[in-house]
């Protein structure tokens, strides 16, 4: 998917709306929605915010899109990581690994990207300390 991701996104989606620049209000696709309960939002870096307010998880939206959770970030995590102060960086990296927990903990077996990003973000935060 190319940097602009909000737009692929929108383009799969029915009644949206623009609601200002890069951002954008649309019936989710997870469920049965009638009129809009999905906010979507892309960032300057690329990244793209999504929350249904019926409760649907990004991870639900995506999918019912074939689109998967990796197309919501920057095509390069470096370029977007070399301007993230260190203390958000191990925040997100704390959280990479919460997520994998749970997974796990769920069942969900990790594609080969995301274990190469929980083990990057182990290194780094084994690394701070």
């Amino acid at each position: 998917m190319n940097y602009n991701r909000g737009l692929a996104l929108v383009d799969q989606l029915d009644k949206v709306v623009s609601i200002g620049p890069n951002r954008w209000k649309a019936c989710c696709p997870a469920h049965a929605d009638k009129s809009p309960s999905l906010s979507i939002r892309q960032l300057e870096d690329g990244r793209v915010l999504l929350h249904c307010f019926a409760g649907c998880s990004a991870e639900e939206v995506v999918g019912s899109v074939g689109f998967d959770m990796q197309d919501l970030f920057p095509d390069t995590e470096k370029n977007y990581r070399s301007n993230v102060p260190k203390q958000a960086q191990r925040s997100m990296d704390h959280w990479v690994l919460e997520i994998a927990k749970a997974d796990r903990l769920k069942g969900i077996k990790a594609s080969q990207k995301d274990r190469v990003r929980e083990l990057e973000a182990f290194k780094r935060l084994r690394v701070a300390k």
